[in-house]
């Protein structure tokens, strides 16, 4: 909202996101924030791609405010073959643009809004910021390639520094970057990408949906007593998690019958971590497909704290969205961290002592360090008020908003 006098002017966002789920219970970070955006009466269109898995064509859809265009690509995620992937990554964006300019020709736009690391190709921001003649905002929650070569997935010398190099121009590009930690913060400027005067600085907000919070005792439905110690981890499960370490660590803490271990999610590494759990009876270890968000909260909520895991290949900054999940629902978190996320994360759990973390590929330090929270558990050190003040503090979305208005304005 632009003030003029004591005149405001609503704008107009064109948010690019890789994910828009659909229905006012299926949510994510982007979908909270588009939607404080909408409260707040500006006007927001969306652009997202739909897989052709979804056997969906492209088609408009509107939900709380919002114009969603569903955009049909090929497939990227789940397991499909790799020349598929790289088929829909090199085609989504010319998809995306062709959609865009038939669903939207006649719109105003304010500003571009697009996520690293997968709506993020300066090509289509460029496109469209032209077409639009507006300006454009990136939130960067993934520093690509860096983190594709940490894992492996870039090996050929020639291909990352042609990526780096459209890395570099698209900071550069863009109008205002949006920067969850002071790591993210301090690459871009280390770098000379951007001034400080163009970085605006928020975490990940999301909505506390108390009215959702129930006694659902969802403990009793998979199948846990309430004297067990039951340790949750929500999200991707692929190589930058490489959840191997946190399997290290249940197999360290079996013969303690009252502590669990509870993963939920979906990613490239789940198939082989289920046949770990199977193949070495890590029995303290429950591996489950993911759950609609209502019924997350709900369980994160009656846990007794959550994980956090970051493969020690990674070596650029990771500020993972599961600190905001966890605090606004009241959890303290273990953390097993990388030496660039020790930095980040590590520090702010240190600081507001919100838990404990422990490096990566440490084993037996992160075996002494994870008893020592789980006495910290047991002593009720960490009181629910407490963590819910931190995201208060420093997660909350009107914050948020109120930030980001104060920044583009």
């Amino acid at each position: 909202m632009l003030y003029i006098g004591r005149v405001h002017i609503d704008m107009n966002f064109l948010f690019l996101s890789h994910r828009f789920p659909k229905g006012d219970r299926n949510t994510c970070l982007e979908k909270d924030f588009i939607k404080k955006l909408i409260e707040k009466g500006h006007n927001v269109y969306v652009a997202t791609p739909t897989e052709r898995r979804m056997k969906e064509e492209t088609h408009l859809y509107q939900e709380e405010g919002a114009k969603i265009l569903y955009v049909k690509t090929g497939n990227r995620t789940k397991e499909y073959n790799l020349i598929e992937k790289i088929c829909t990554i090199l085609s989504t964006p010319f998809l995306l643009n062709k959609g865009i300019k038939r669903y939207f020709k006649d719109i105003h736009v304010d500003y571009i809004v697009s996520y690293t690391p997968f709506m993020s190709n300066l090509n289509l921001i460029k496109l469209l910021t032209n077409y639009y003649s507006c300006k454009n905002i990136l939130f960067l929650w993934d520093i690509m390639p860096q983190t594709a070569k940490d894992m492996g997935i870039i090996k050929n010398n020639l291909i990352f520094n042609y990526m780096k190099n459209k890395e570099k121009k698209l900071y550069q590009y863009v109008d205002k970057i949006i920067c969850n930690c002071d790591e993210a913060k301090n690459y871009i400027l280390k770098n000379n990408y951007k001034r400080e005067q163009d970085i605006i600085f928020i975490r990940n907000p999301e909505y506390i949906q108390i009215e959702d919070l129930k006694n659902l005792n969802l403990r009793e439905k998979y199948e846990y007593t309430q004297k067990e110690k039951v340790f949750i981890f929500g999200g991707n499960m692929g190589m930058l998690q490489k959840l191997d370490n946190l399997l290290d660590l249940a197999k360290n803490m079996i013969n303690d019958k009252e502590v669990k271990f509870l993963l939920i999610g979906d990613g490239k590494d789940k198939f082989s971590l289920e046949k770990r759990v199977e193949k070495e009876k890590i029995t303290n270890v429950k591996i489950l497909n993911v759950v609609p968000r209502e019924e997350y909260e709900n369980l994160v909520s009656e846990m007794n704290a959550g994980l956090i895991c970051l493969s020690e290949k990674n070596t650029v900054p990771n500020f993972p969205t599961k600190v905001t999940a966890y605090l606004k629902l009241g959890l303290p978190m273990f953390a097993i961290l990388d030496k660039a996320a020790a930095k980040g994360i590590g520090k702010y759990i240190d600081d507001n002592q919100i838990g404990i973390w422990s490096k990566a590929e440490e084993l037996e330090e992160t075996t002494l360090k994870f008893k020592e929270f789980l006495k910290n558990i047991e002593s009720n050190k960490y009181s629910k008020e407490y963590l819910k003040s931190i995201y208060e503090k420093d997660f909350d979305i009107e914050k948020a908003y109120e930030t980001f208005i104060k920044e583009i304005e």
